[in-house]
């Protein structure tokens, strides 16, 4: 099993948005994050859920 978060981790981030393997920013949510999953050696489609901004 393998996490992904998607985004830029700054607002003020200069980079274009990537996959990272751990998400660390408290300035904002990830846009994506990604479930990879392998059972008994079989790959299984990856997850993508979009994370949508709600109050807090």
């Amino acid at each position: 099993m393998e996490w992904a978060y998607f985004g830029p981790e700054r607002d003020n981030d200069q980079e274009s948005p990537r996959w990272h393997a751990d998400w660390t920013s408290t300035e904002r949510r990830p846009l994506l994050v990604r479930l990879n999953l392998t059972l008994r050696g079989e790959s299984w489609p990856d997850l993508v859920v979009a994370l949508v901004e709600g109050p807090r």
